[in-house]
């Protein structure tokens, strides 16, 4: 049998060549490809903490995503078919629940769920859930209903355009319009760069 020309690295071993200083063009490299998919899961409406996925699920993201991106024109597409989907998104497209324990999580509803996702699905609501963290200004669930319950109750769109003026006090912090294209487009490239 022929030497193989790969070996096995350990975890030990990989983490000191990646963290090594002649290292420094593979990082980047790599943090770029890390933000290329998470952008790729965000753009979709996929959960992006492609960290948690079984090994299942990783391979049918990261099959999606690698044809998508060879394909010349992948760029402008996606960033249309993005705009697209999130101006499709309605109020009713996240949801809150509780588990067997009692805590208390959003997630994405099952009746919401593009075609694609739906066929790799294997329960009733996605695989991301986010959990309430008690007293924290940035518990998801907190603010997921704070956020619902100051849209307009005359748009069903998940992204309304804001008003012009307003105040925490007011009871209604939208105008009964959905967000244009472009303005969601920059509002989810703002997000992205914030969660990077």
């Amino acid at each position: 049998m022929a030497a193989s020309r790969y070996r096995l690295v350990d975890d030990a071993e990989m983490e000191r060549l990646l963290h090594a200083k002649e290292s420094k063009n593979t990082r980047r490299v790599m943090t770029s490809a890390v933000d290329s998919f998470r952008h790729f899961l965000l753009t979709k409406g996929l959960y992006q903490k492609f960290e948690s996925f079984d090994i299942e699920m990783l391979d049918a993201r990261l099959a999606k995503f690698y044809a998508s991106v060879q394909r010349g024109d992948a760029p402008m597409r996606s960033s249309a078919e993005s705009r697209e989907n999130l101006r499709q998104m309605t109020k009713s497209t996240f949801k809150v629940d509780q588990d067997d324990t009692w805590k208390r999580y959003v997630y994405q509803s099952a009746d919401e769920l593009g075609k694609n996702h739906r066929e790799n699905s294997t329960n009733n609501n996605t695989e991301g859930r986010m959990y309430k963290i008690p007293g924290s200004r940035n518990c998801p669930v907190f603010s997921f209903e704070l956020y619902i319950s100051k849209l307009n109750p005359n748009c069903e769109a998940l992204w309304q355009k804001p008003k012009d003026s307003l105040s925490a006090s007011d009871v209604i912090w939208h105008c009964n319009s959905p967000l244009g294209k472009k303005s969601l487009s920059k509002m989810m490239s703002q997000i992205n760069k914030i969660g990077n």
